[in-house]
């Protein structure tokens, strides 16, 4: 079955520790503007969906060699 660690919108960042599941952001779509709180104050930023690397869904496009997963 295609899953996101093998689509080419599916990033994550090998440098972060290893856990049991992996997650990555799906880039298939820009980033939306997500509100946040931390002392009582709200923050506004961007961020992608974070997705388990064994999800899928009907965007994913499978990648090619010329595609690298991550920015190493």
């Amino acid at each position: 079955m295609e899953r996101c660690r093998e689509c080419r919108f599916w990033h994550f960042d090998d440098l972060e520790p290893k856990q049991a599941l992996t997650y990555g952001e799906c880039r298939r779509f820009p980033p939306v503007r997500v509100q946040s709180y931390e002392a009582l104050s709200p923050l506004e930023e961007s961020s992608w969906p974070l997705v388990e690397e064994e999800e899928w869904c009907g965007e994913f496009s499978r990648r090619t060699i010329d595609a690298p997963q991550s920015s190493r």
